[in-house]
């Protein structure tokens, strides 16, 4: 290999390596399904976005919930 290849190949696994290591860390991820049922306005959601004090919002096509 040439030099070139191998400085760009030991520059892309020393950037990656942190993602790579950061990967095996397993947290406590908890879901929660919400639908129409429990208030949901649609079943579509395009956007989800959280605020200051924790609470979700989900826009759809009948607005934001």
């Amino acid at each position: 290999m040439t030099m070139k290849i191998q400085y760009f190949l030991l520059a892309l696994i020393g950037s990656l390596l942190p993602y790579i290591l950061n990967a095996s860390i397993i947290e406590n991820i908890h879901f929660t399904h919400i639908g129409l049922v429990d208030g949901l306005s649609h079943s579509t959601i395009f956007a989800i976005n959280q605020d200051k004090g924790g609470n979700l919002w989900f826009a759809t096509y009948d607005g934001v919930n």
